[in-house]
Order: C-alpha cells, then structure tokens, then sequence
C-alpha cells in the first residue's frame, strides 16, 4: 500500500464523514522478478489535479504521480485494472505509457467524465505515434 497525499480534504465513504488529505493506492498483481519496486511510501504532486482536471469528483488524484506507478508496477503492454476509476486519471496514465487499461465506474456521471478524458487520451497518443512513424522509418534507414 502506497499513501497518496491530496491538496484538499476529501470525504471518502469508508471514513463515515471524517476528513482526509491522503488514501490509500493498494497494488495487486503476479509475483515477478521486478519485486521489490523502487517506490516512496508516499505519492504527492506538484499542483493540484482540480485545477487541471476542471472536475468536483471528491478524491482527483494526479497524472504525474499515477504516470510514474503505472511506469513502475507494470510490464510495457502490461494490463491496468481500476475497479474504481472515478474520472479516469489511472487510465490516461495507462494509455500515455502504453499500457491497456480496463476501468469499472458505477456512477453514470464519473464514467461519462472518465471516457472523454481517456477518449482525448487515445486521440493525442495516436497523434503522437502518427508524428513519429517518419523519424523510426529514418532511423531505421540509416
């Protein structure tokens, strides 16, 4: 278990109405050889995710710190599970290190936010490898 350190008080429902700054990322997967992972016992960023997101979601969590998990903890073409994806900020991190994602949202309008965001994910990861087709084609030529 990771701590993630939020900017603004949360209310999560598992506190029954207590105020948090932090929650917990719990990390599941097959034991690999790349165990033990290189990682802090605590995640912060370095703005608050609210004021790039543009979202009230009660706990938005940050790309750079989910990017930087999701580099760490998992194979290239691995596979990210988020059984509670909230507006989706674990599978943009997934789609911008190129792994799968599979996300699970029960509340209508937190899915609806998380599917735009990895829509436009997707969408500037496709520009990107459109980009850089003719620089590997050169490379490889020389």
């Amino acid at each position: 278990t990771i701590v993630y350190e939020n900017f603004h008080e949360s209310r999560p429902k598992w506190l029954r109405g207590a105020r948090s700054r932090w929650m917990p990322v719990i990390v599941f997967g097959k034991k690999s050889s790349r165990w033990p992972y290189n990682l802090p016992d605590m995640l912060r960023e370095e703005e608050d995710p609210r004021d790039i997101g543009n979202t009230d979601h009660p706990f938005v969590k940050g790309i750079d710190a989910y990017t930087f998990l999701v580099g760490e903890l998992t194979p290239e073409h691995g596979v990210i599970v988020d059984p509670f994806m909230g507006t989706g900020t674990t599978g943009v991190a997934a789609i911008i290190m190129g792994r799968k994602f599979i996300g699970l949202e029960t509340n209508r309008r937190w899915f609806v936010e998380a599917k735009e965001k990895l829509d436009a994910a997707v969408e500037s990861r496709e520009e990107r490898e459109q980009l850089d087709r003719p620089r590997q084609r050169r490379a490889a030529q020389n």
